[in-house]
């Protein structure tokens, strides 16, 4: 399949990890991770995710809108780091129309629970590195390799 777009390409990438390490900064300045279910679709040339509206990463993203999100497939050795601009959104369309059923682990109350907002993280850069048989992998910025060796591409998302 020949990727149209930067985003769609990312899409590819990220596509079946499940978790991804969202990371924000505090009003502080100090950097917090935590975990997030990967949305399988993207919507608005976005990034998306689901949060409790009283939770510490909501203050975050109000105060401080630079984010990263890390996904990591160790199996097949795909590394991908994706920096964005982040927003709270709660329009109750936007979240009826991105709910996924395996969410309700986390948010019982399902995308009608008013506490529940989406975190929208506009893409403005990823990078990510594969490695090969080798298990190697380096910081260099390739697009293309042969012979299996390590890929690092970085992806430029322009306004």
């Amino acid at each position: 399949m020949e990727t149209t777009t930067a985003l769609e390409h990312l899409s590819e990438l990220i596509g079946g990890i499940e978790v991804s390490m969202l990371t924000t900064v505090d009003r502080t300045g100090r950097l917090h991770s935590r975990p997030m279910m990967t949305l399988r679709e993207t919507s608005e040339g976005a990034l998306w995710f689901f949060a409790q509206g009283s939770s510490h990463i909501v203050d975050d993203v109000h105060a401080h809108h630079p984010v990263n999100i890390s996904y990591v497939d160790s199996v097949r050795g795909r590394y991908v780091s994706v920096s964005g601009r982040a927003r709270v959104v709660t329009d109750r369309a936007r979240k009826a129309q991105l709910w996924e059923s395996r969410l309700a682990k986390w948010i019982p109350n399902g995308a009608e629970d008013p506490s529940v907002v989406l975190i929208r993280v506009e893409v403005q850069e990823a990078e990510f590195w594969q490695w090969g048989s080798e298990r190697e992998v380096t910081a260099t910025v390739e697009f293309s390799t042969s012979g299996g060796g390590v890929r690092n591409e970085k992806i430029a998302f322009r306004a």
